[in-house]
């Protein structure tokens, strides 16, 4: 079997917009939550790819790690802490997973509770 052999073909970049729309379809796969953005409470299914949307997430590579925040909205009847652990779980999984950095950090304030 012939080894495989690492062929220098140059550099990759991923835009920081990347990192925003893999944190917000990690949160569309949590039930009972919304992004809040700047006094708007996003659904995430409805405004998927608008930089409006988007505002409401940040994240920062550093020295090969990532960090992301979010707010969020809980529905209520939801138990809040476990949304936000659930919401944790799967940003890091993407995250881990599409880019392949390390995560520093996924910091998910809960703003509000609203009625479903």
């Amino acid at each position: 079997m012939e080894k495989e052999k690492n062929i220098p073909l140059g550099n990759f970049l991923i835009a920081p917009g990347v990192f925003d729309s893999i944190v917000a379809l990690a949160t569309e796969e949590v039930e009972g939550i919304a992004i809040y953005t700047g006094g708007v409470v996003v659904k995430i299914t409805e405004r998927i790819g608008r930089k409006s949307f988007l505002k409401g997430i940040r994240t920062r590579v550093e020295d090969r790690k990532i960090s992301a925040e979010l707010s969020i909205v809980v529905e209520y009847g939801y138990n809040i802490k476990e949304k936000a652990l659930e919401a944790q779980r799967n940003i890091y999984q993407a995250l881990q997973s599409m880019v392949g950095l390390d995560v520093d950090r996924i910091t998910i304030p809960v703003l509000r509770v609203m009625t479903p």
